[in-house]
């Protein structure tokens, strides 16, 4: 796939395409970003036709959806009726989850190293269908972890009950990136033991991985499911974000959580004589409903633009500027990096704590130098450092000295 070389200019060309405010180091983008112009024009020209003529307009909602998938298929390198598309990450679990086969006397596996967004979907399941539910801990110290920590750690826990197992690709809470093809490897292994019916899904929030770690193709992770929003790391309108799973995934998927209104699900409804129809389960799984069309619409020009790119490209620069912030930390002794060091167990984020400075107080601190970092939404909290392909060199070096002047002083 063609696109910038890896020089200053190429880099600088893609941030002409953002808003971002000058005067500030934008160091927390992986929260939400923002959109590059492609993206923008293109949401305005959907809503410029809404607002002129809705009705009309609203009749190549089809097609517009249909490019959507497409530009997603493309870039997972999968099909379209594979993929469903959702508002958001935390939606998307909430559709997977609620909408698979599992019944009382199943178990699911989790990890206490989660968000929010994916533990307390698991509660509400457990609770709801009096399914059991694990969280066990992958490893013991973020810095310190292994592949082979955590693949003994979790293939410990699965049981003959065991029916999902469900898993965060990049943890927002310390930075560690899961070996996720080993781990999959690992249950493909145990399934080979079992009926179909029995057979272990896994479960993926890949959300912090998507747009940041270089991969073949979606099926190269090895996973069942993989969910993702669009608008971190890929650029793409707030809102926006799919679910993808396998062929065979998809077939133990029963029912939405909410109906959707893709055509390939609605019209054997509103038809009777073709209600027998099959429908991709993807499609069915696509959250319907009147919603923020423009931004779902646009979600191609933010896949083309990352497209361009190339994913080899986005990971290597991520992963150099993230050295360079590690180096940066290391080296003072009231700082502990909890992200490990090696580029196989990391992505996109970098989490560490100040002995003796509450992580709130550090972020109010350092944006008073204007570096906006973030910290991460757990009880045992750190700063989170996210690099990015929009960082200029130089503020890299900025952010360094930002950094080692303020732990300087403390």
């Amino acid at each position: 796939m063609s696109g910038p070389t890896h020089t200053a200019g190429a880099w600088s060309l893609l941030r002409d395409q953002f808003e971002l405010e000058q005067g500030w180091l934008h160091l927390a983008l992986c929260m939400v970003t923002c959109n590059p112009r492609p993206v923008r024009e293109e949401i305005q020209r959907h809503r410029q036709g809404l607002d002129q003529n809705p009705a009309l307009y609203y009749r190549n909602n089809a097609a517009f959806v249909a490019r959507g998938l497409a530009a997603l298929a493309r870039y997972l390198g999968t099909d379209p009726d594979q993929v469903a598309l959702v508002e958001s990450t935390t939606a998307g679990l909430s559709v997977v989850l609620n909408g698979l086969d599992l019944k009382p006397g199943h178990e699911v596996i989790s990890s206490c190293h989660d968000h929010y967004s994916l533990d307390m979907t698991l509660r509400g399941l457990a609770a709801n269908r009096a399914i059991p539910h694990r969280r066990i801990r992958l490893y013991r110290e973020p810095a310190k972890a292994s592949h082979g920590e955590i693949l003994a750690n979790l293939t410990a826990a699965i049981t003959p009950a065991t029916r999902a197992v469900c898993l965060t690709w990049v943890h927002s809470c310390s930075g560690v990136r899961l070996p996720l093809a080993c781990i999959t490897a690992a249950i493909a292994a145990i399934n080979e033991q079992r009926p179909e019916a029995e057979r272990i899904l896994t479960v993926v929030d890949g959300v912090h991985g998507m747009g940041v770690v270089a991969f073949r193709d979606i099926t190269s992770l090895g996973c069942d499911f993989l969910v993702s929003g669009l608008h971190k790391w890929m650029f793409g309108p707030r809102g926006t974000g799919f679910v993808w799973g396998t062929a065979r995934a998809w077939l133990r998927f029963r029912h939405p959580l909410i109906v959707s209104f893709d055509p390939a699900a609605f019209h054997p409804w509103r038809y009777q004589e073709h209600e027998q129809d099959p429908c991709p389960p993807a499609r069915r799984a696509s959250t319907g409903g009147f919603q923020a069309f423009e931004h779902r619409w646009a979600i191609h020009q933010a896949i083309g633009v990352v497209e361009s790119l190339g994913q080899e490209r986005i990971q290597e620069r991520i992963q150099a500027q993230l050295q360079l912030l590690r180096q940066c930390l290391v080296r003072h002794p009231r700082v502990t990096c909890l992200t490990p060091e090696s580029p196989d167990l990391s992505a996109g984020l970098l989490c560490f704590q100040v002995h003796g400075v509450e992580p709130r107080q550090v972020v109010e601190d350092l944006l008073t130098r204007r570096l906006i970092t973030g910290q991460t939404p757990y009880r045992n909290s750190a700063v989170r450092l996210a690099p990015s392909i929009l960082l200029a060199d130089d503020e890299i070096s900025q952010t360094t000295r930002i950094l080692e002047n303020y732990l300087d002083g403390h």
